[in-house]
């Protein structure tokens, strides 16, 4: 009896240390299936970032290659100065502006789409096509990838509609270029504002404009020249 009980004492530590051990395991099987889960997600988020860089490197080699094909177009048309020319840009420059467009569409929603689409926007813009231009620089505003791109595709759009001689919606996207708050194209965005508004036969509001660079930006260069651009209105 004695050594029973010796025995049974004695086993009953290993039992409680076999029922805490399962209970550890048990514990750590979530534990390491959550390990197991991060992993994996990493594995994944490694691979599919290492695409998407891919991607991107194949995007950027092809917008050089669309933008070295425009150059050697419009050399080929063998005159000086021709990039600020007015110019049939299909007709003349058709290699070029076929494979700028493939790679705005293929590198849609990317910064390679982005400068695919503003290119192209600058380029019927400096030939003498604003109209053209108009719904490129549109679309690059809509993919922007920064408050500060996106400020600057607005401020092409504001500048095409004004050439295109559609003043009201110049203002409307200066207006929206001012929303995104970049303190340093305010100046510039304001005088083009302004400009629009004078165009339109807006002057009182033009004035205003002018009032408000030299209340907000004083001793700036933007403001002598809303000073100087003010004394011109009628």
């Amino acid at each position: 009896m004695s050594n029973s009980a010796t025995f049974s004492s004695e086993s009953s530590p290993n039992t409680a240390t076999g029922t805490g051990q399962g209970s550890v395991n048990k514990a750590a099987k979530p534990v390491l299936a959550g390990i197991a889960a991060v992993i994996v997600l990493g594995a994944a988020v490694a691979f599919f970032s290492g695409q998407r860089k891919g991607r991107d490197s194949a995007f950027r080699d092809r917008l050089f290659a669309a933008r070295a094909k425009i150059a050697e177009e419009l050399k080929a048309q063998g005159s000086v100065g021709l990039e600020f020319k007015k110019l049939d840009v299909d007709a003349k420059i058709p290699e070029g502006v076929k494979l700028l467009k493939e790679v705005a569409k293929q590198a849609h929603g990317t910064r390679v789409g982005f400068e695919a689409n503003v290119t192209l926007g600058d380029l019927y813009f400096d030939h003498g096509n604003p109209a053209q231009a108009t719904d490129l620089y549109k679309t690059a505003s809509e993919m922007a990838p920064s408050a500060f791109d996106k400020t600057l595709a607005l401020a092409a759009l504001a500048g095409a509609y004004e050439n295109a001689g559609k003043n009201p919606e110049a203002v409307q996207a200066f207006d929206q270029a001012l929303l995104q708050g970049e303190a340093s194209l305010k100046g510039d965005l304001l005088l083009g504002k302004a400009r629009a508004l004078s165009a339109s036969s807006d002057t009182q509001q033009a004035r205003a404009v002018y009032d408000q660079i030299l209340s907000q930006l004083p001793n700036s260069a933007e403001a002598r020249t809303a000073e100087q651009l003010k004394a011109l209105l009628k």
